[in-house]
Formats: C-alpha cells, structure tokens, sequence
C-alpha cells in the first residue's frame, strides 16, 4: 500500500491510496499524531525523556499544514505553519488515522 496522491486541502490532508482508499485526516488530529521524539519523548537506557513540544501550548499555526514530501518508499513528513518538521509519518501511522466510517468501525472491532 502506498499513496497514489496527496494533496492539502483547506482543513484536512487527503492521501488516495494504492489499494483505492481514500484517507482523510484532519490537521488537528494529525499534527497531535506526530511521532517525533520533540512530540512524544525518546526512550532511553533509563527510561523515557518527556517531549519538549507541549501539544496544548500549541499556537494556531502549529496546524496549519505547509508543505508535504516523501520520505523513502514508507513514509511522509510535513512542514507546519511553526516551522516543526521533524516527524516522519509512516504510510502504516498514517492509514491508521484514517476518519472514514469504514476505518472507524474497524478499529473499534
């Protein structure tokens, strides 16, 4: 499975898929998804450090999607409106935000 097209659209990300599914993800939910070590802390030999980005503190334009690219054959990573640009989505994260009825129903089960 792989992305066909993606595009920004005023409010969401739509990213069409390999296997004809459309996956729609809203900014919000997206950035708040960011796996990088700034958002959700690293692990250690002693642990785990906290994030240093606090998701609550976040301005306006922290969810404003700028620019999308790809990284390698597994993964995407977005510049927000803050300039943050350290996560890299892979193509699996992404499908499972995924706000259709379908892949909502399927995640419930």
């Amino acid at each position: 499975m792989e992305p066909t097209n993606v595009e920004i659209l005023p409010n969401d990300l739509a990213i069409n898929w390999s296997d004809g599914h459309e996956t729609y993800i809203d900014f919000v939910t997206l950035r708040n998804a960011c796996p990088c070590a700034a958002c959700r802390g690293e692990g250690h030999l002693w642990g785990k450090t906290a994030p240093t980005i606090d998701a609550s503190k976040l301005g306006a334009d922290a969810f404003e999607l700028m620019s999308v690219s790809g990284v390698g054959s597994y993964a995407i990573s977005f510049v927000w409106g803050d300039k943050h640009d350290s996560g890299i989505f892979s193509y699996t994260l992404l499908k499972s935000l995924c706000q259709c009825d379908s892949c909502v129903a399927e995640r419930a089960e």
